[in-house]
């Protein structure tokens, strides 16, 4: 081996090895799981795409509305997401803008205090008011416990 060749062999030697360091250090960072719900009313078909709900935690909700009438996405208006406690009480709402592209909504906030609620998606748009009654939700005092929930 010649003193070129004996280098070149330390440098990838070397490089090999600190790029195996840095990958065995990196820890993957676990990801809250994504939750959907699919509803229909006699007007619009619902998709909705959210993450598990931790009380305090901003939590963004990417909602799809199509118009049964002529299957075509909804092009405006405004979307909420609406949490009763089942214990009864005023609802809260997390209100969203107009859709970003037809049919696409965002509606993001930080869901109310940990328990069990009433949930609803409400639509209001020019000539057309819906609303998603989707049952019961748990919202989590914590991450941890919420995405243990979200995975079984």
């Amino acid at each position: 081996m010649t003193i070129n060749s004996k280098v070149l062999s330390a440098v990838l030697l070397t490089s090999v090895s600190v790029t195996g360091c840095a990958r065995q250090a990196a820890q993957p960072q676990s990801e809250s799981p994504t939750l959907n719900v699919t509803n229909w009313t006699d007007r619009t078909e619902l998709y909705m795409e959210y993450p598990s709900l931790v009380a305090g935690h901003m939590a963004l909700f990417a909602v799809h509305l199509t118009t049964l009438g002529d299957f075509k996405a909804v092009t405006a208006g405004q979307t909420r997401v609406e949490f009763t406690p089942e214990a009864g009480g005023q609802p809260t709402a997390l209100v969203g803008p107009q859709p970003s592209r037809p049919g696409v909504f965002r509606v993001e906030g930080a869901p109310p205090a940990a328990g069990r609620y009433r949930w609803a998606l409400v639509l209001d748009a020019p000539g057309l008011s819906d609303r998603h009654d989707l049952g019961e939700v748990r919202i989590f005092a914590d991450e941890q416990t919420a995405n243990a929930a979200a995975d079984k």
